[in-house]
């Protein structure tokens, strides 16, 4: 159940900024006033890059909101088993039509980061 990663900009440089120059990312500044910098800890209802494929079928970086959202509940989605995933009515027509790819330089759970992981951040600050 990991619900945060991590985007390092020196590593990801190239999907953050792309996805930032998408006019996506000032519709969702504008209309939802969230801060597209796409960068450090990603939490759900962040921003971040994504690949996915755009409405013209072509593969492509775009910025989105993390988590899923669903019509019953006001919380986003955040979790589901890979084992289900295609079966459950909740997941199943996003499963087969929309896949995408979150570039991300390291994911972990809630709580405290590993010592390497810390002293990581440090060494990239």
């Amino acid at each position: 159940m990991c619900t945060w990663f991590y985007a390092d900009y020196k590593s990801l440089e190239n999907y953050i900024t792309r996805a930032q120059k998408s006019p996506r990312a000032n519709e969702i500044m504008l209309t939802m006033s969230r801060s597209v910098a796409m960068t450090g800890d990603i939490r759900p209802t962040d921003v971040a890059a994504v690949i996915a494929s755009g409405r013209s079928g072509n593969m492509g970086v775009f910025p989105m909101v993390w988590g899923f959202t669903n019509e019953a509940s006001t919380k986003p989605i955040i979790n589901c088993r890979i084992e289900t995933a295609d079966q459950k009515n909740l997941w199943r027509e996003s499963w087969h039509t929309r896949r995408c790819v979150i570039p991300a330089s390291w994911y972990y759970e809630w709580g405290v980061l590993p010592i390497s992981m810390r002293e990581r951040i440090l060494f990239l600050h």
